[in-house]
């Protein structure tokens, strides 16, 4: 993610290989601005609390989450306060069945070994790749058991991010959203609430917010052309929202991103 060595490490006991590994801090404001890289990139997070972007999709990050992004996907931070971060790279096949989201446990199991993989990779001691292939497998079996104890609830709410992600822009109805993603309306409710801390309605807005601000940003697409392609009803309905999260201006958001 960050700094990378050219000296790649060939595990013998899997069809993986560590590609990177370092750990990373910054202050809050300071921004790790978009990238890819030609590897996985697993990244603990180990204090802040920070906004990542994959693709097409944002996550609100807290510590002791672990992040997943597969090769050639194009992410981002957004730093909300001072934050730091263990990440790992892998050499994997584009493939490979992981979560997108992990969340470490009591033992905090995914810290220690994420902190060691890095050490390890950092020094130069004796059989440094028998036991970074140890750590490695140990890694991959923590997400494999997280992928495998995935809850129905949690399912569900990852479900029903993707159908937002794919559908904001038509502006489905929660109720059209819930009957697609094979739930009740209540229980979806219920499960966002519980797991996310909004509702999906409320999911909705901010994957429509974050659209509208970066076309706002990077076009000079009218607003009502970025109303329409955002999912907004006219461009005042832009307006209000844009207004609400920024405290000024379409307009005005524009001229100061420029």
């Amino acid at each position: 993610m960050h700094r990378t060595q050219n000296i790649l490490h060939k595990s013998p006991a899997l069809p993986f290989s560590l590609a990177s590994a370092g750990e990373w801090s910054a202050p809050k404001s300071k921004d790790f601005p978009a990238h890819k890289h030609t590897y996985w990139e697993i990244v603990y997070y180990r204090s802040g609390k920070i906004r990542v972007m994959i693709a097409n999709e944002s996550y609100d990050i807290l510590p002791g989450m672990v992040l997943i992004t597969p090769p050639e996907t194009i992410h981002a931070e957004i730093a909300r306060t001072a934050y730091a971060n263990f990440y790992i790279g892998i050499d994997a096949p584009p493939g490979v069945a992981w979560p997108r989201v992990c969340f470490d446990n009591g033992e905090r199991e995914f810290e220690k070994v994420c902190g060691a993989i890095v050490n390890e990779w950092r020094a130069s001691r004796p059989q440094r790749d028998t036991m970074l292939s140890l750590m490695l497998n140990q890694l991959t079996i923590l997400i494999q058991r997280t992928a495998d104890h995935v809850s129905s609830a949690e399912a569900l709410v990852r479900k029903t991010e993707q159908i937002i992600a794919q559908r904001f822009t038509v502006r489905p109805t929660i109720a059209e959203i819930a009957r697609e993603a094979g739930a009740s309306v209540s229980s979806l409710r219920a499960h966002f609430a519980r797991l996310r801390k909004r509702s999906p309605l409320d999911y909705m807005h901010a994957v429509r917010l974050r659209h509208a601000l970066t076309l706002l940003r990077t076009s000079n697409l009218t607003l009502d052309a970025v109303a329409d392609l955002c999912g907004y009803h006219s461009a005042s309905h832009l307006s209000r929202h844009v207004k609400h999260a920024t405290s000024i201006s379409p307009g005005a958001f524009r001229s100061t991103s420029q």
